[in-house]
Formats: C-alpha cells, structure tokens, sequence
C-alpha cells in the first residue's frame, strides 16, 4: 500500500485543507488497483471545537461480483478535542 498526504492550513491553522489518497495495486497484477481518496474541509470554531465535512472516495478495478467499482461518501463532523 502507498499513500500520498498533503494538509495546508490558513488563518494561523484555524482553517485546514487535508487530502490522503491511498493506492494498493496488486503486485502479480498492476491492473488490479484499489484506490481510496479522504478530502476533508475544517474550520476551528473555538478552541476546542471544530467543524469539518469530509469526501471520501473509494475505487476497485476489480470489486467483487454484485459490488460497484466506485462508492462515495461525503459526511459532516463535529470535534472536540481537550
């Protein structure tokens, strides 16, 4: 498995850009290839809180029998971290 990250941040990190893609290619066969992308938007709100929607894609070349190739997702988040 092989992964690329990247996270930019503005106004002093209050604000975040993050994006991960992961690749799995199946080694005896490079054509068979899973990739899974997670794009996500934050906003601190406070110190403690923050609020954030994600992206997340996941793709198979190869799924299953009776499973799609690509499944999105986009979902909401609240923090609080301490």
């Amino acid at each position: 498995s092989n992964y690329l990250s990247a996270r930019i941040e503005l106004g002093d990190g209050k604000f975040r850009m993050q994006n991960t893609v992961f690749l799995q290619p199946r080694l005896d066969d490079p054509s068979d290839l899973r990739v899974l992308e997670e794009f996500e938007l934050a906003d601190q709100l406070t110190k403690n809180f923050s609020l954030g929607i994600t992206f997340s894609m996941l793709y198979d070349s190869e799924p299953p029998t009776g499973v799609k190739s690509t499944d999105l997702r986009i979902s909401n988040r609240l923090s609080y971290s301490f």
